[in-house]
């Protein structure tokens, strides 16, 4: 019988902008313990975070920029923890996010809980709120789960998925998709992650980080790959 509280991964690329001390300081606010921090300097600027014990550096070849995929697939294989969320640099959480996270994953035995998710301009006014209950025949069709609100357990690392490289956007609901292939996922009932859709550089965000074009093309093509097969 397990007594000890699981280590969760958290799994963080930073392309050193300015809000990296704002995400750093969320998973030191986390009520959760233990947490590392799986730091990927994928902007290859020589970031290090000197100072902090419960970190993971993945070192990236200098002049070499790390996109998504690449970078969260390495983070990925180096992480050890029981479970594994990631956070964008550019976004936060409450408190609370991964202890409920964790709780809503064990109780369920499903492997994956969700969060709801405040979108929020730069300001941090509110705009909306993202997700809700579990609906698997919506995720097919439009991603209600943001990148940091999901906690999944690392089998699904040891049994290969990774994120698809093929993707210039929607790469996090590509694995999603992956996930949902071995079951429903659990949902906390608490909007504890905080996503800035115009902060990143996703091109499927809001804003300036909108790609209209590419991200119409990208969810097609996902559609396509993972819709069920018609008879």
């Amino acid at each position: 019988m397990q007594t000890e509280s699981p280590l969760v991964s958290v799994l963080l690329r930073s392309l050193d902008r300015p809000e990296l001390p704002r995400a750093l300081a969320a998973i030191e606010a986390q009520t959760w313990r233990p947490i590392e921090i799986v730091f990927v300097d994928a902007g290859a600027t020589g970031l290090s975070l000197k100072g902090r014990t419960n970190l993971r550096v993945v070192t990236v070849s200098p002049l070499q920029r790390l996109l998504r995929s690449p970078a969260m697939n390495a983070a990925l294989d180096a992480a050890t923890g029981e479970w594994i969320v990631f956070l964008d640099e550019d976004d936060s959480w409450e408190p609370s996010h991964v202890t409920d996270l964790v709780a809503a994953a064990i109780a369920s035995a499903s492997g994956v809980a969700y969060s709801q998710t405040r979108l929020l301009a730069n300001d941090d006014a509110l705009i909306r709120l993202l997700g809700g209950p579990f609906r698997r025949d919506l995720l097919i069709q439009s991603n209600y789960l943001s990148s940091n609100a999901v906690l999944f357990s690392r089998r699904f690392v040891d049994m290969g998925h990774r994120f698809d490289l093929s993707y210039e956007c929607f790469e996090d609901w590509d694995f999603w998709m992956q996930l949902l292939q071995h079951g429903d996922f659990a949902y906390t009932g608490h909007a504890t992650a905080s996503y800035y859709p115009e902060a990143g550089q996703s091109a499927s965000g809001g804003g300036s980080n909108l790609d209209r074009a590419l991200a119409l093309r990208q969810r097609d093509k996902l559609v396509r790959k993972w819709s069920p097969p018609t008879h």
